[in-house]
């Protein structure tokens, strides 16, 4: 919501207002979605936090390795 608000002031102000417009659409799509596909929304959401972790852990992995190496 604050996206769109955000591009309507950007619009007055003669500036890019398109991405912002884009971001407020989309939150409000997502949250329609999450809210009429309450278990998708839990699904999609462990998924990416599995995938956070494993990436984050895998960059750490490498930055121990590195450290240690070097």
């Amino acid at each position: 919501m604050l996206g769109i608000v955000s591009a309507a002031r950007a619009a007055r102000a003669h500036e890019r207002w398109g991405p912002p417009l884009a971001e407020g659409a989309l939150d409000i799509a997502t949250g329609l979605l999450a809210f009429l596909f309450p278990a998708g929304a839990v699904l999609g959401f462990v998924l990416v936090t599995a995938a956070w972790a494993l990436l984050t852990g895998g960059l750490m992995l490498g930055a121990a390795f590195r450290l240690e190496a070097g």
